[in-house]
């Protein structure tokens, strides 16, 4: 059984599937209190910037004031799902109960090469689900 954030999210426990995250030019203690109470500061990256999350257009709107005052914004990728914010917490029981069918025994060691190409674990085991 392969599975994926996306597939936790598929059996609606995440109704709220168009979010957006923007990493920004404002670390977090600047950007906490200009914040639209629906949006989160997701990630703390430095003093001058960190990563907001939450609604898209809420975030689009919000981002679009931080640009107009020459602040540094950049979309980050989250495939409509802002997983570093309050939005993914109802998928949170569903992704607990994927994560107990891990077999705690197996060694989970999968890597990738910078051409994106799977490389099997050492030992050749790989995730087993029980």
């Amino acid at each position: 059984m392969k599975t994926t954030k996306k597939s936790i999210l598929k059996d609606g426990s995440h109704k709220h599937l168009k979010d957006a995250s923007y990493s920004q030019g404002l670390g977090y203690k600047d950007v906490k209190d200009l914040c639209p109470p629906e949006i989160d500061v997701a990630c703390h990256n430095s003093s001058n910037s960190s990563t907001i999350s939450g609604p898209e257009e809420l975030v689009k709107t919000f981002v679009q004031e931080l640009m107009n005052e020459n602040i540094f914004a950049r979309a980050v990728n989250v495939a409509n799902i802002a997983y570093h914010s309050r939005y993914i917490r109802p998928a949170a029981p569903k992704l607990l109960e994927y994560l107990k069918q891990i077999n705690q025994d197996e060694v989970i060691s999968m890597r990738k090469e910078r051409r994106g190409s799977y490389q099997p674990p050492i030992d050749g085991r790989s995730i087993r689900m029980k």
